[in-house]
């Protein structure tokens, strides 16, 4: 409801002050024509050195978040080449300084910085840290990915509070951790890039912003309210709420149940127990589970237009466990306590097993108290950084249930003490290795009526917003008679009316002032989820989440539906219906208003005409029913695209795409009535390519088409690419004299739509192909578009050709199950056939592009050669002017293609790379090769999906997305 934006505090950019610091031999750092600041050694003495620093020094008690793009011939020892770039203290006059790289030889600074190369000390390749003293490398980069070379690449680096570190190359990221020492906040710095020798390297740009403060995360869900609906549960009803913002998905269960998780892990398929605890991951050697459900779900509620947010109970493997879930705990545990690398991890910081001594300002070993304390650390780098890392890009925002469980192991939330928040730190620190942008709250239950911020519990250092659980557990939470439930709860909203939301704005902390108020309840008199009997009156739940929208707070509602999961309660559509009908008028006052958290546009492709229609009272409304006047793009929107308001109501979104390359555009759209103007960023993906599915024809199900008539075989209804027209394809197949095409089941693999060629006097021979009867079909052809409806989209039958693409048999249970094929006058003879059921790609047999005709019969005589045709596979191109999705794919082809793929040994480039990088799912770069070359090996790598990411001699960055199948 409120305008939910938070602008970065930007400190220093490359239109900010420098000074160039020739340090010896007169080399310096040239700003370039375009821009770039290019470092010139002055001579091949491998001593000349210069360094680049910004004038002014900067303070942020909050961290700093750097950001530079560089370009370098290589990262590795080459006649003392260094390169190196980050932050140093004001202490340290760098007009005079005379050392050598500052982030990785000169222990005299205090600074901390990205290292790129290897010269004199290859460990200290990556991102390292020197308090004046001593150097500290903080992470040898490489564990998931490597600084670039060749082209631009981009460094990301973050500090923040309790020694917070973490680094991002080209967004992937690398590592993060924790500097026990911490990182002192208080001292000035300046940015500095550091050359040495070599003159290959160079600066694109730089950026030095204030790291997020608490609860600047959190500012998308000031007035908003969120819904714990089941994703499988999000029918029309849930869709059409235009004024809901966000809804959940679930990692945990709760309670006892806390270890049972709903999403894979590998850990779960290695560890004894983890069968019932988590579902199966599949294939091992894989990056991703064969099943994916938690993808499947978070794509499907941003494709109704909601942002997402996660759910994960802090028990996990701690808590009290149901019978069933203890010989996975005990397992985990054990796995813990005995692997080399887990034990590692533990004894690498004293806050694994010890708690702060405030009086000696040391950690001491809590073994003995708190058994469990390791196993929470051990939770968040094992679990749920991992899972941080494959879903984290997809959420905004993260709730962490049953934060007693950290006190219950060690920390203290209620002392603001970074010391004493560990648990806290690392499982906030986990969720942001996938998302730095992700805002997190803990359930630390309430306060009490003497705390200045109650009913709210006391922040912890590492949280945005609240959870804000209600008074209640699982009673009635809008009860007014007995336990009066309703004026507890209602402590929430008038804490977020008194401060604006800011429910811990102002008291002893500055740091918990921007933190966002959330009252978390639910709908129900009793169950959270399965509740039956509703618990508000429309009145109160209307005006209760009026109220805290309006003061920019935040408000979740969990349940309701039956017990298995199957349906929503009534009374709950009529419950959050009334609400949203009462805040569409209500909420938000004024100019016109935008439905849900995002507007999602469809994709675009290249060359194919593009219609998309945004309507009143669906995707925007006028809270006092004005008329909006005008809906216009704002910024970089593509150049082709055109807005037209065609009839009241409906604005039309047209124009034919004229990329040349797979292209986001990300811009705003503006609408205006005579009250003001409200805007809203969209994305609009524009595809590289046009991959329309393959369309299937199948005769129909038990049918003689009849002696010596042709069988005109017709698809189902499919909808083109644009998404709005719609169309069926047919075929005829012609039998020989004295012949029908007939279908039916004919045994194996066949269905009642498997069809051959017989005479209608034998049931048992008439549905399938036999050789000794040399049966052939005398042609398959005329493919036409039937049933076509435009839809108001701009396509017309004429945009598409269609041409024959695969062929589907089924029951070849035999082994002299031959098929042949005939295209033109040439036969081609495919052998026996592998399987029952096999897939022939007409393309690949007959070396044919576009097949318009073919014939297809027995390749033998045999009385058991004996098959059936189950389905044909026809190929869709769409045709718009000179430009077509086969063009595009080959114009595109020919910049950069990759082949075979998929492929179990090695990758070939049809153009010579270099800075080659094979990246798995993860983000984790798992092979390289820095020089040119047009193939890379991947024989040992496991199967599954990855990206390969290279240089081309011109310069360019490509991508290219490959399938590894098992050797």
């Amino acid at each position: 409801m409120l305008s939910n934006i938070i602008q970065a505090q930007v400190f220093y950019d490359k239109t900010s002050s420098s000074e160039v610091l020739s340090i010896e031999g007169g080399a310096v750092w040239d700003l370039s024509s375009n821009g770039d600041f290019v470092y010139n050694n002055n001579g091949s003495n491998f001593q000349n050195r210069a360094l680049i620093y910004s004038t002014s020094a900067y303070q942020s008690e909050d961290g700093f978040k750097l950001t530079i793009e560089y370009t370098t011939e290589s990262i590795e020892d080459v006649v003392s080449h260094n390169f190196s770039f980050g932050l140093i203290s004001d202490e340290t006059n760098l007009s005079s300084y005379l050392g050598f790289n500052p982030f990785r030889a000169n222990e005299s600074v205090y600074s901390i910085g990205a290292n790129l190369t290897t010269n004199e000390d290859a460990t200290a390749r990556g991102l390292n840290f020197t308090n004046g003293n001593e150097r500290v490398t903080l992470d040898e980069s490489g564990s998931r990915t490597q600084f670039g070379e060749g082209g631009i690449t981009k460094v990301t680096i973050e500090i923040g509070i309790g020694g917070y570190w973490s680094y991002r190359i080209n967004d992937i990221y690398e590592d993060s951790g924790v500097l026990l020492e911490g990182f002192d906040l208080s001292k000035n710095y300046h940015v500095a890039v550091y050359g040495q020798s070599n003159n290959g390297k160079s600066i694109q740009s730089i950026t030095l912003e204030k790291r997020y403060a608490l609860g600047e995360r959190a500012v998308n869900l000031r007035g908003t309210w969120n819904s714990e609906i089941l994703v499988d549960l999000l029918d029309d009803r849930i869709k059409n709420l235009k004024t809901l913002n966000r809804l959940g998905v679930s990692f945990t269960n709760g309670a006892v149940l806390s270890a049972e998780h709903k999403v894979p892990h590998k850990l779960f398929d290695r560890l004894s127990g983890g069968d019932v605890v988590a579902p199966s991951w599949g294939d091992l050697n894989s990056d991703t589970p064969d099943n994916d459900n938690m993808l499947a779900d978070i794509l499907k509620i941003k494709a109704a237009g909601f942002n997402v947010k996660a759910y994960t109970n802090s028990e996990n493997f701690v808590g009290t466990n149901a019978d069933y879930l203890q010989p996975f705990v005990d397992s985990w545990k054990e796995y813990c306590d005995t692997d080399p690398e887990v034990q590692a991890f533990i004894n690498s910081q004293p806050y694994h097993t010890g708690i702060w001594n405030r009086t000696t300002e040391q950690y001491e070993d809590a073994t003995a108290t708190y058994p469990n304390r390791k196993y929470m650390f051990c939770y968040a780098e094992y679990f749920l950084k991992d899972y941080a890392l494959r879903y984290g890009e997809h959420f905004d925002s993260w709730i962490f249930d049953d934060g007693a469980t950290m006190e219950q192991n060690g920390d203290n939330a209620t002392s603001g003490v970074v010391e004493e928040q560990r648990i806290y730190q690392a499982y906030a620190n986990a969720v942001h290795a996938g998302n730095p942008d992700i805002a997190i709250a803990f359930n630390n239950g309430r306060s009490t009526v003497n705390y200045k911020d109650y009913p709210f519990a006391h922040a912890v250092r590492f949280e945005d917003f609240t959870f804000g659980h209600a008074f209640g557990g699982n009673n009635n939470h809008a009860e007014k008679i007995n336990g009066n439930q309703f004026n507890l709860n209602y402590r929430h909203i008038t804490r977020m009316t008194e401060t604006n939301g800011l429910v811990h704005a102002g008291g002893n902390w500055d740091w918990d002032d921007k933190i966002v108020g959330n009252f978390h309840s639910k709908l129900s008199t009793t169950a959270w989820k399965y509740g039956p009997n509703q618990a508000w009156e429309q009145a109160d739940f209307n005006q209760w989440n009026l109220e805290a929208i309006q003061a920019g707070g935040s408000m979740t509602w969990g349940g309701s539906f039956n017990r298995a999961e199957t349906a929503i309660y009534d009374w709950v559509y009529v419950l959050l219906e009334g609400l949203d009908d009462y805040l569409v008028q209500y909420g938000n006052p004024g100019a016109p208003n935008w439905a849900r958290q995002h507007t999602v546009l469809p994709p675009a492709h290249i060359g194919i005409p593009y219609h998309h229609v945004l309507v009143e009272g669906v995707d925007l409304w006028d809270p006092e029913g004005d008329e909006i006047t005008e809906v216009i793009a704002l910024g970089n929107f593509p150049s082709w695209l055109k807005i037209t308001k065609k009839s009241p109501g409906e604005w039309t979104f047209s124009g034919t795409p004229t990329e040349t390359n797979e292209t986001t555009h990300t811009f705003s759209l503006q609408a205006s009535d005579a009250s003001g103007v409200r805007t809203r960023e969209v994305n609009l993906l524009v595809d590289e390519e046009l991959e329309a599915d393959p369309i299937a024809i199948k005769a129909s199900s038990n049918t003689n088409y009849g002696l010596n008539n042709k069988a005109v075989m017709i698809s189902d209804v499919y909808t083109a690419p644009d998404g709005y027209a719609t169309f069926r394809v047919s075929m005829d197949v012609t039998p020989p004299s004295n012949k029908a095409v007939i279908s039916g089941i004919s045994g194996g693999t066949s269905t009642q739509n498997s069809w051959g060629l017989g005479d209608g006097t034998d049931a048992n021979m008439d549905d399938i192909f036999t050789g000794s009867d040399h049966e052939w079909v005398e042609s398959i052809n005329n493919l036409q578009i039937v049933d076509f409806n435009a839809n108001g989209g701009d396509l017309t039958e004429d945009h598409f050709t269609l041409s024959f693409k695969a062929i589907t048999i089924v029951n070849a249970q035999s082994t002299n199950d031959f098929v042949s094929l005939k295209f033109d006058q040439t036969v081609v003879d495919l052998g026996k056939l592998g399987n029952q059921t096999q897939q022939i790609d007409l393309n690949s047999v007959s070396s044919i592009n576009e097949i318009t005709e073919f014939s297809l019969g027995t390749g033998n005589d045999s009385s058991t050669n004996k098959w059936s045709v189950e389905e044909i596979l026809i190929s869709l191109n769409i045709v718009v002017g000179d430009l077509s999705n086969s063009t595009i794919a080959s114009e595109k082809n020919q910049t950069f293609k990759v082949y075979p793929n998929p492929t179990s040994h090695i990758i070939n480039f049809n153009i010579p790379i270099h800075s080659v990088e094979v990246i798995n799912t993860s983000g984790k770069v798992v092979k390289t090769n820095p020089n040119l070359t047009q193939s890379i090996k991947i024989l040992d790598l496991s199967s599954g999906v990855y990206i390969i990411k290279g240089i081309t001699e011109l310069g360019a960055t490509v991508v290219k997305k490959i399938v590894k199948n098992t050797n």
